[in-house]
C-alpha cells in the first residue's frame, strides 16, 4: 500500500511538472496542445497511461520546438487531427476494448 501511495504521489508531481511546461508555452500552442489533448484523450482507453505518456511527450515536442522559435503548425501540419492519430497510433483505444468485449462475447 505505501509504494502504492508513493507512486501516485510521484505520479502526480510528474503531471503538475508537464502542465507548468504547457502553461509556459506562448498561446497558440497552449490552444493548439489544448485541443490535441481533448483529442487524444478522447479515443483513449485501457489505464490511460500510454496516452497520459503521448500528453507528456507531446508538451516537451512542443517546448522544445517554442524555444526553438518554431510555430507551432510547422511542427503539426494543418491536419492537426493526422498528427494526433499518429501520436496515438499505438495506444490502447477505447475502440481497442470495444472489439475485444465484443469478440468475446461472441466466443
Amino acid at each position: 500500500m505505501f509504494y502504492l501511495m508513493k507512486r501516485i504521489k510521484e505520479d502526480k508531481k510528474i503531471y503538475k511538472e508537464h502542465l507548468a511546461t504547457v502553461h509556459s508555452l506562448p498561446e497558440d500552442y497552449q490552444f493548439v496542445f489544448e485541443k490535441m489533448t481533448e483529442y487524444i484523450w478522447s479515443s483513449a482507453g485501457g489505464s490511460g497511461m500510454d496516452t497520459l505518456q503521448t500528453q507528456y511527450d507531446l508538451a516537451n515536442m512542443f517546448a522544445e520546438a517554442a524555444a526553438n522559435g518554431v510555430a507551432v503548425l510547422e511542427i503539426t501540419g494543418k491536419d492537426v487531427a493526422g498528427f494526433c492519430d499518429e501520436l496515438i497510433r499505438d495506444n490502447i483505444s477505447w475502440m481497442d476494448q470495444m472489439r475485444k468485449r465484443l469478440n468475446h462475447s461472441i466466443k
